[in-house]
């Protein structure tokens, strides 16, 4: 038996310049779904603190519940090193004696998971898992090829998953480049047949989201549904999608509004927060029983055939709507009725609404479809890692 540090090499030393291009890798950007994190922009190294790291080196959630929630991932950031959460440890495989695809899998054995929780000190809510106590951990680790195969064998589960994400990113791009297409360049079907005053089509007008979406509302509210609910925070809506990873489960004795229980087509906005404020996604998922706490609003259509529009109008314009935020530098917070009076130019008649409704209610069907099958990849993946790996009896 070895000791996890004897055969893996722990929060590596990197020395990266002052102003050397980096790439940044937050928290958030860890999804336990996916077994690469590639950071979400390029930057430049300003000294400051944050956790090194090279490409290929993996990143574990040494922070409650990051690392109860499985936020472990290989960094893939190209010829760039990185920086990200100081909430990380750092491993990384040694030549010829551990190999790194391998370390990812053994950490994502509910085994190795449960050591490194069991070892958490510190206030609730805010427990570490202690580093030493991990490098410590005593493992029959088989030797260099060996280690290669049984990743060779596990990997397949996530090479699917990145082709899925793949068609995934596509699917969305089409969406969207088609949605500017007809509603920002105004080159419609039949656009060439078409009448425009002053740049604008004859028969389209502009007018508030607020005119075509009645219920704008922030947080949640006790009432009328006797049951527990999924609770989505501002952490939850990214990349224009919902992630329900960093999501809570009510107490089931807790009522909620029933018209905040999210409906398909609603379109979700981050309310409060830096860094975050004016994120937006559209809510395409099955789930039934799923609300928002009060940093994220609902923007829901009155006629569902502008749901799509609205949610996919609302990610063109993220920055627009995070320069409506107010407040100080800690408390910036988007209102209701600043959302209200976004101005929108739309079709008078609904035709092209209906064509584009149908196209998109397609796509996003295809991307919850290729989304269930990627969660479902991973809890084969990690059957398959827990058999291969996990001693046996």
């Amino acid at each position: 038996m070895d000791r996890f540090g004897n055969k893996v090499t722990c929060n590596p030393k990197i020395k990266i310049n002052k102003n050397e291009p980096i790439r940044l890798l937050p928290m958030e950007d860890i999804d336990p779904i996916y077994k690469y994190a590639e950071g979400s922009e390029e930057s430049v190294f300003d000294g400051q603190g944050g956790v090194k790291f090279s490409s290929g080196d993996i990143l574990m959630a040494r922070i409650t519940p990051c690392l109860e929630n499985g936020k472990i991932a290989i960094a893939n950031t190209g010829k760039l090193k990185g920086v990200g959460s100081t909430e990380y440890f750092v491993f990384r495989g040694i030549k010829g004696v551990s190999d790194t695809n391998y370390i990812y899998y053994l950490l994502n054995t509910e085994y190795m998971r449960q050591m490194a929780v069991n070892s958490m000190t510190g206030a609730s809510g805010r427990q570490r898992a202690d580093l030493g106590f991990i490098q410590r951990i005593k493992w029959d680790f088989p030797d260099y090829e060996e280690q290669k195969r049984i990743a060779s064998l596990i990997s397949p589960f996530d090479d699917l998953v990145s082709i899925n994400t793949k068609k995934i990113q596509t699917l969305q791009e089409v969406l969207n480049e088609l949605f500017r297409e007809w509603f920002t360049r105004f080159r419609f079907p039949g656009y060439r047949t078409s009448a425009f005053v002053e740049g604008i089509p004859e028969n389209w007008h502009t007018i508030r989201i607020g005119d075509i979406c009645s219920f704008v509302s922030r947080g949640i509210t006790p009432d009328y549904v006797d049951e527990g609910v999924i609770v989505l925070n501002q952490k939850c809506v990214r990349n224009g999608k919902v992630s329900f990873e960093p999501s809570r489960m009510t107490d089931s004795s807790k009522k909620y509004k029933k018209e905040k229980i999210l409906q398909f087509g609603d379109t979700l906005i981050n309310s409060t927060g830096t860094g975050t404020l004016g994120r937006t996604a559209i809510y395409y998922y099955s789930k039934k029983t799923v609300t928002v706490d009060g940093h994220v609003s609902i923007v829901r259509a009155d006629n569902p055939l502008y749901s799509f529009f609205v949610g996919l109008y609302m990610r063109n314009i993220e920055t627009y709507i995070e320069n409506l935020g107010k407040g100080s530098t800690n408390q910036i917070e988007l209102s209701s009725n600043d959302i209200r009076r976004i101005k929108v130019t739309i079709p008078k008649e609904d035709n092209l609404l209906i064509a584009f409704n149908d196209i998109a209610d397609n796509i996003f069907n295809q991307i919850r479809v290729l989304e269930e099958k990627n969660s479902n990849l991973i809890i084969q993946r990690n059957a398959a890692a827990t058999r291969l790996i996990l001693p046996k009896g």
